[in-house]
């Protein structure tokens, strides 16, 4: 919205949202979203609505949304990603890293 709106209103107007979705996959992807972009009200809603929201980020939800990584996947935000066909160039792809401060490893 374009004003201020208290946690928990944000948290209450993003449930309505996430309880439109169609199905579970489409819940997580859309949590992930807001994970990324407001990680205070993420953590909001999971503490406001744990019973509701944990099959959703955790079993069976996040298995299936491992199974179709691939098609869900909608860029790095949060990190950096390597594979298996990765290895033997990871010193390249580390050096191509845009940011010379990691805070995690």
């Amino acid at each position: 919205p374009a004003a201020y709106l208290p946690l928990n209103q944000e948290v209450e107007r993003c449930m309505s949202r996430l309880r439109e979705k169609p199905d579970n996959l489409e819940r997580y992807i859309y949590l992930r979203n807001i994970q990324d972009v407001n990680e205070n009200l993420f953590y909001a809603m999971l503490i406001r609505h744990t019973a509701e929201l944990m099959p959703i980020v955790y079993t069976p939800t996040v298995g299936l949304a491992c199974e179709r990584f691939s098609h869900i996947y909608r860029g790095a935000l949060r990190g950096l990603y390597l594979t298996i066909n990765d290895a033997g160039s990871i010193r390249q792809i580390l050096d191509n890293w845009p940011y010379d401060s990691v805070t995690t490893v």
